[in-house]
């Protein structure tokens, strides 16, 4: 029924925003993975990536990765901290890693967002 079709969609919203609170209390951590947030909401991991992209157009994991670059851009823009430090500040272990990710992310390396984003 339709009333069983909204109340669905309701729920995968509040999964979804769920999820995301989990995210932002969470992404520091570097042993943070997209099956806590599952387990921590009783969700099966294929369940909550379905709910979720439903809600976003994203997978959970996709959200992490974009949170994590935006905090990162934040912290390059307004702080003097070493690459490796803000890599570990946004939940990577690895500072290759996560440069990788931020250049596949925003098209140029943290090195040269700060020089671009300094010298304005």
């Amino acid at each position: 029924t339709e009333i069983k079709q909204i109340e669905k969609i309701n729920k995968g919203v509040e999964y979804t925003k769920r999820a995301i609170e989990i995210i932002k209390e969470r992404y520091q951590d570097t042993d943070f993975l997209i099956g806590d947030i599952s387990r921590e909401l009783s969700l099966n991991d294929s369940y909550l990536t379905a709910v979720f992209r439903k809600t976003t157009n994203l997978t959970p994991h996709d959200y992490l990765i974009f949170f994590r670059i935006h905090k990162s851009r934040e912290y390059l823009e307004t702080t003097d901290l070493s690459i490796a430090e803000i890599a570990e500040k946004v939940g990577y272990k690895n500072p290759l890693s996560f440069t990788r990710i931020f250049k596949h992310q925003m098209q140029m390396s943290p090195r040269a967002y700060v020089k671009k984003v300094k010298t304005k």
